[in-house]
């Protein structure tokens, strides 16, 4: 166990300035001091009498920030998934410990169109704003002036919901956005699993900035990609596609890029020498994943948790065409997804139906479990 003692000190050296660190910004939305910031996905100390490794409110006892953080406290991990979910996941349980698994979407054919994979999480979101029982949804948006790159923000109504839907596959550190939320509203948090095992790990400290937090969505994840490595270095100079063009990106064994027809880029004229990216069919370009992975965060290397295990609902497209498979792991998870099915906000199937799906999950999340140990040996 990490000593009660831990602060900034010991979060710089064991998991920012070793590259273990998320980049979830949990740190620095808990920080009571204002000395933390958020600088290239990393925290940083900015009190200038510390130096960046260092803090002095910290050597005067001050832990907030160390408490904030779930790889700090990686080894504390089935603690917190008792207190949250109800007891540990057996080994038959790759994915994590869940009361109903189904495949889930929009009804509504406007949020179906927007979504991902169906638009569940922008139905059940929507439909939990309507009814009052948050008053916003820490989303992942999209920067104004720079083209699908993300930023944190607070939806609190459905059009800006629909407004933030969809997958970019790049960072966006969403705790970030609890900076700005008052301890005293109530709203709900959809992030990946790294940014899930943060706000739990705060609340379980109880942590002020996070009580806000009365619900979670986790996106199911095996790994993001740096901006300047996908979006600028792939799509942008490989394939010569203008960002502002994008319409939709997808993972489904590959990237799928949705454009207009006619903007395909330099795919256009022909084979990309060295790549094997091709047209579809007009507007849909498919790219390798093994051409997108070296782009991968190198955080993502460390993260065992593919299914977010510690959300009240987790959410994943896992191949499908216009469903997500949900999983509800929690009480209050299951009585949203079932109230919102009740409500006509979502559809729900059986999701014994979409065994290939859930066989994909399986088989990685069991995988992913084995990432922290693969880089520590590569490391020794």
């Amino acid at each position: 166990m990490i000593a009660d003692t831990a602060h900034w000190r010991d979060l710089f050296a064991q998991v920012v300035d070793t590259g273990v660190c998320t980049g979830c910004a949990a740190c620095v939305v808990a920080c009571p001091r204002g000395v933390l910031t958020y600088e290239d996905e990393r925290p940083v100390q900015t009190d200038a009498e510390s130096g960046a490794g260092g803090c002095r409110f910290g050597d005067a006892g001050c832990t907030v920030c160390a408490r904030a953080c779930a790889r700090l406290h990686g080894d504390d991990c089935e603690l917190l998934s008792s207190a949250v979910v109800g007891r540990a996941r057996r080994d038959d349980e790759p994915a994590g410990v869940a009361g109903t698994v189904v495949a889930a979407r929009a009804s509504c054919a406007a949020t179906h169109a927007a979504g991902q994979d169906g638009g569940f999480v922008t139905a059940l979101l929507g439909w939990a704003l309507e009814h009052g029982m948050i008053d916003g949804a820490v989303v992942s948006g999209v920067d104004p002036s720079a083209p699908l790159q993300p930023q944190p923000v607070v939806a609190t109504t459905p059009a800006e919901l629909r407004a933030a839907a969809r997958s970019r596959y790049t960072y966006s550190a969403n705790p970030l956005a609890l900076r700005d939320v008052s301890p005293s509203r109530r709203v709900a948090l959809v992030g990946t699993p790294c940014q899930v095992s943060a706000v739990r790990r705060a609340q379980a400290s109880g942590l002020k900035r996070f009580r806000s937090v009365v619900f979670t969505v986790g996106l199911m994840c095996s790994e993001s990609f740096t901006v300047e490595g996908l979006l600028h270095g792939v799509l942008e100079s490989r394939l010569g596609i203008a960002l502002g063009d994008v319409r939709k990106l997808n993972i489904k064994g590959r990237l799928l890029v949705s454009v207009p027809p006619g903007r395909e880029g330099l795919l256009r004229d022909g084979a990309i020498e060295g790549s094997a990216a091709r047209i579809v069919e007009p507007g849909l370009v498919e790219v390798p994943l093994r051409e997108c992975k070296p782009f991968a965060r190198e955080a993502c290397h460390w993260c065992p948790d593919f299914a977010a295990e510690l959300a009240d609902v987790s959410a994943g497209g896992l191949g499908l065409d216009g469903w997500t498979v949900v999983m509800a792991r929690t009480a209050t998870g299951e009585d949203w997804l079932h109230a919102a099915a009740f409500d006509g906000a979502v559809d729900l199937r059986d999701a014994g139906g979409f065994a290939d799906a859930l066989a994909v999950r399986d088989k990685l999340a069991a995988a992913q479990r084995r990432r922290p140990a693969r880089m520590a040996a590569l490391r020794a």
